[in-house]
């Protein structure tokens, strides 16, 4: 039987549209899949043999909500690739289904039905478990995806520190990032680290670190991927896409929390190897405020600043400096994270995580 043909939108977000790999697995089985991406997160895409094509692509996302502005243009491409009678679905339905509905060329696409739908990345889990309960003879395969050359097999003796996002709330100031390079080098010297970033992280060349910069580009995305298949012993960094691209190499891990709790954002067969260095009290005493703050407006509270935040929440620390304290840590809880590193380079990679690299092509 001829599997029916569905156009995937992409998220904004490298780490959303891994989490989704396993949605994406699992309804290859009866839908052809055209992944419609940012053209800058193609390489960790290509290959895969669930996609039967990408669409890498450099429209502008809407925001606050993320819509994408489907162009004419774009809008022929998308259905010479996909025909007219194709059904559509993101794991952010709710926010993109209007980027498929605002232009009247994609009409004729029908949303998937309600069951196989998820309105976030964070419960891609859920999205796959449900389109499971349809048929429980199949059971869905909960790791990640990415695409590419495989993972060398021997671990290799360096660990590495990313500065995170480029939202603020996910983003390690450089004064933190050296002090925790400082506290976990006093633990594990033996081992060489690498500094990951955006250009800002050369103000850190003279710290002893080997410096990666990244541009956002093709080309650092492959570098990246790259030296995570030569098999770092851990990388430590907030709730980014480079942490979950790390997942799906099956690499040891210290998210470090921020704007969100991280306890659903991890596929359950990584959190061996995944742990969570969460803040027990952050320097603005507004943990939980922050979190919700951000859930619900996003970046958008740095720049919009809507009335509820004015009224209601004018402390707020990281709305005021764009610098979040909770990615600022005291010497005790450095040290704590530096015991915790020295624990998790401890516990022996499990097969299922360092499998996953070997089955993707």
């Amino acid at each position: 039987m001829a599997r029916k043909p569905l156009l995937y939108l992409g998220s904004t977000g490298l780490g959303e549209n891994l989490i989704a790999t396993p949605a994406m697995r699992f309804l290859a089985q009866e839908y052809e899949i055209t992944l419609l991406i940012p053209s800058k997160q193609a390489p960790a895409f290509e290959g895969l043999s669930f996609l039967a094509r990408i669409l890498p692509h450099d429209m502008n996302f809407v925001w606050p909500i993320g819509n994408l502005n489907i162009s004419d243009a774009w809008a022929d491409k998308i259905l010479n690739a996909v025909g007219s009678q194709g059904f559509f679905t993101s794991h952010f339905m709710s926010k993109h289904a209007p980027s498929v509905r605002s232009n009247k060329r994609l009409a004729s696409f029908q949303a998937l039905p309600e069951y196989k739908v998820f309105l976030n990345g964070d419960s891609a889990r859920t999205f796959v478990q449900r389109a499971g309960w349809q048929d429980r003879t199949i059971w869905p395969d909960m790791r990640l995806s990415v695409g590419g050359p495989k993972s060398a097999l021997d671990q290799s003796d360096f660990i590495v520190i990313s500065q995170g996002s480029h939202e603020a709330l996910r983003r390690l100031p450089l004064p933190a990032i050296a002090r925790i390079f400082y506290a976990v080098k006093a633990k594990l010297g033996r081992y060489h680290f690498i500094i990951h970033g955006d250009k800002e992280v050369h103000g850190l060349k003279d710290i002893g670190a080997e410096i990666m910069p990244h541009d956002c580009s093709q080309d650092s995305l492959r570098a990246l991927m790259a030296m995570m298949r030569k098999n770092p012993a851990l990388l430590i960094a907030p709730d980014t896409g480079t942490s979950h691209l790390a997942n799906a190499y099956g690499l040891r891990q210290i998210m470090l929390e921020t704007r969100e709790r991280l306890e659903h954002r991890t596929s359950p067969v990584y959190l061996p190897i995944n742990w969570v260095f969460r803040h027990s009290a952050p320097a603005c005493n507004q943990d939980c405020t922050a979190r919700a703050l951000f859930n619900t407006y996003g970046a958008a509270i740095f720049d919009v600043r809507p009335k509820v935040v004015e009224t209601k929440y004018d402390q707020l620390a990281c709305k005021e400096s764009r610098v979040a304290p909770c990615v600022e840590y005291s010497d005790s809880q450095l040290a704590e994270l530096a015991d915790m590193a020295v624990e998790l380079l401890k516990v022996k990679i499990p097969e299922d995580c360092k499998r996953i690299v070997l089955c993707q092509n």
